[in-house]
């Protein structure tokens, strides 16, 4: 008796795997598609934002003249909807964050990411809902870049779009202030030689018509003194 029961149960337990699923029960393909149509509308950037220092910061109104600001980075994330669930992988850091469409302003998500103090590396992963919560329909990398102290050197103001003179930088340029002056500095150099050769360039480029002529002039008249003199001679030997 005990043995028809166990092969009984046995008969039981392997049925259920080859009952049928029911589709309610699983994202379809159909869904993935539909969704995948709405996260590919989806877009993501960084800002920097500028904020100043409290007036209380100050002893008094006259260093509150020179106010000091600094930046704190921002993560924007848009078009998000109720059909969407966005991860914010923070790779740097090893830091997970997740959000739903009830926290975004309208479909926006405007994240604070900190001071620009390292380069962070993260992924904005979108995701479906309900039935479609594990099913990852797109990733965003994103890199958040950080201050460059070296842009706020005077001789940035001589070359403010060099690229060691950008006010972010997502490269670290390890090198003491020695030696990125003296790169600075044949940067100035090599655009003042350049700078030299402009004047001719203008005057060619202001002045071309004017040179086609005397060219052309110049030309022509070459010519008919060479067909003249060539007639000359012909005649001299005839």
């Amino acid at each position: 008796m005990k043995k028809i029961l166990f092969y009984s149960y046995l008969c039981l337990l392997a049925s259920l795997f080859y009952l049928p699923v029911s589709a309610e029960s699983s994202c379809s393909n159909e869904e993935i598609i539909r969704l995948s149509k709405i996260a590919y509308n989806i877009n993501a950037d960084w800002e920097a934002v500028k904020y100043r220092y409290p007036d209380e910061y100050y002893e008094d109104e006259r260093e509150s003249e020179n106010i000091d600001t600094y930046y704190r980075m921002q993560v924007n994330i848009y078009n998000v909807t109720e059909d969407l669930r966005i991860q914010v992988d923070n790779v740097t850091e090893n830091r997970k964050y997740t959000f739903n469409y009830s926290n975004t302003d309208k479909g926006e998500l405007a994240l604070d990411a900190g001071l620009p103090v390292e380069i962070r590396n993260i992924n904005v992963d979108i995701y479906g809902t309900g039935l479609c919560s594990t099913e990852k329909l797109r990733s965003i990398p994103i890199t958040i870049p950080k201050y460059n102290r070296m842009s706020d050197y005077d001789i940035c103001n001589e070359i403010p779009d060099y690229y060691m003179c950008q006010t972010f930088v997502v490269n670290d340029y390890d090198m003491t202030e020695m030696e990125f002056k003296e790169k600075a500095l044949k940067e100035v150099k090599k655009r003042e030689d350049e700078d030299k050769d402009i004047p001719i360039i203008d005057f060619f480029t202001k002045n071309w018509k004017v040179i086609l002529v005397v060219v052309l002039i110049v030309g022509v008249g070459g010519a008919v003194t060479t067909v003249i003199v060539v007639r000359n001679r012909r005649r001299r030997l005839v």
